[in-house]
């Protein structure tokens, strides 16, 4: 596979958290390292947002006021504009069941707070290869479904 040149800057990340000093940091961790950034303090705001910038990633707080974590996840997923859009659920919640949960629902990963923001940063970036090689190869398919129409035409 051709290697895909990783920018921070190319992508947009939406964190979603209720807790203002979770939200500062992780703020200013993902601005230093390059990173565009959406930021929403509950539920409703966070569907808003992802519906109209349509994030590369989403960092999910579970426990909020209003719709829980699991609940905005889900009205993701209903929603055409935004059920491609990864997201991570970050949460003080370290039960299995609860993890279990979110990758049941298709979170593509669980990280239990306190965190360790150089683990966050790590599993965040390799979220985002993945993303950009899978779109990759999305275009790829397209340009020779395209290309083998063609030839079929003639």
């Amino acid at each position: 596979m051709q290697h895909i040149q990783f920018e921070p800057s190319q992508f947009t990340i939406l964190v979603v958290e209720d807790n203002a000093t979770n939200m500062r940091l992780l703020i200013e961790i993902l601005l230093d390292d390059g990173y565009q950034v959406e930021a929403a303090v509950n539920g409703l705001e966070a569907l808003e947002i992802a519906a109209q910038i349509r994030p590369d990633l989403i960092l999910l707080d579970v426990m909020m006021p209003g719709l829980n974590g699991y609940e905005v996840y889900q009205k993701l997923q209903d929603n055409p504009q935004t059920e491609e859009i990864p997201v991570i659920f970050i949460t003080a919640i370290a039960q299995v069941a609860d993890k279990i949960k979110a990758f049941e629902l298709g979170a593509i990963d669980y990280i239990t707070k306190p965190f360790n923001i150089r683990e966050v940063m790590v599993r965040l970036k390799g979220h985002l290869i993945r993303r950009s090689q899978h779109k990759y190869l999305e275009e790829k398919i397209m340009t020779l479904e395209q290309a083998l129409s063609n030839h079929q035409k003639n």
